[in-house]
């Protein structure tokens, strides 16, 4: 368990149709490590939102079509939409704010450990001056968090099984006996020689055990208190998801196909909660 500052990178932008920039915004999602990115002005209608989830496999998608009150019309000439694209590391711990506004979209971030962040992604309404166009607008917040980072191991650990499978034991028996005949024995026994003589014998394990033996590589997408209950949740989830999308993809709360997937999804996140939680604290 460590105490750190945590970070959470935030993009908005009034991207003035998004067809013509998704070159630029995957470009800007990846380089400046994007958490949380408010689009508006995006221009596209309810059955276009899929393009949204094409941008960046590492991005999921929440929106409002410029349709959004009457997705059903053959044409539409709004020029509004807004959306947020949230990386897969946050997005477990997002939820939908419910607005009762097509220009506005919020959600709620409430990462365990940390504080509550609540974001809202908004179009204005139109005026009969002219605005200025921009580039996206970047921003970090950060606070306190006691998440455990497995970054932060003082020291890499040996994977042992892959020690037994390229055949690493004897070259690092070997290595380790090369090295302690380096070592000259004491010829005294006060403490600060035993000292010396001890931190060279652990020198010595050590580079055999860096010359020979291969190390396990961290894998920052790797969840230790991941179990099989919250894959049959997270399963069910995305299935009712894509029901709720395939159906209407609408936000209305008497909605049966909009509440099965706010229940699902309710159901995930409070059980990744608790198992992220009780694996925090064992």
């Amino acid at each position: 368990m460590t105490v750190g500052r945590e970070k959470l990178n935030q993009m908005c932008w009034n991207c003035r149709g998004v067809f013509s920039c998704i070159p630029y915004l995957a470009e800007c999602l990846g380089m400046y490590n994007v958490n949380v990115c408010a689009l508006s002005e995006r221009w596209l209608r309810t059955y276009q939102l899929h393009v949204l989830d094409s941008i960046d496999k590492n991005y999921i998608s929440i929106a409002k079509g410029t349709d959004e009150r009457n997705p059903e019309l053959l044409t539409c000439k709004a020029r509004f939409g807004v959306a947020f694209h949230i990386s897969k590391d946050i997005y477990p711990f997002t939820s939908l704010i419910e607005v009762n506004s097509d220009r506005i979209i919020g959600i709620e971030v409430n990462v365990p450990n940390s504080e509550k962040y609540y974001v809202f992604s908004l179009y204005l309404p139109t005026v009969t001056q002219p605005t200025s166009d921009h580039h996206p607008i970047l921003c970090t917040f950060e606070t306190e968090s006691h998440l455990h980072n497995p970054q932060e191991t003082s020291d890499p650990t040996v994977s042992w099984e892959r020690t037994r499978n390229i055949n690493c034991i004897e070259d690092y028996t070997f290595a380790v006996s090369n090295n302690l005949w380096t070592v000259k024995f004491p010829n005294t026994a006060l403490p600060d020689v035993i000292e010396s003589y001890y931190s060279c014998i652990v020198s010595a394990i050590k580079k055999a055990e860096k010359d020979t033996l291969p190390y396990k590589k961290f894998n920052r997408h790797s969840k230790p208190y991941w179990n099989h209950n919250l894959t049959v949740l997270r399963d069910s989830m995305r299935s009712i998801r894509n029901e709720w999308i395939n159906n209407c993809q609408c936000h209305d709360t008497h909605c049966e196909f909009f509440h099965k997937y706010k229940s699902a999804k309710r159901e995930f996140r409070t059980a990744l909660r608790k198992a992220f939680d009780e694996y925090e604290y064992e």
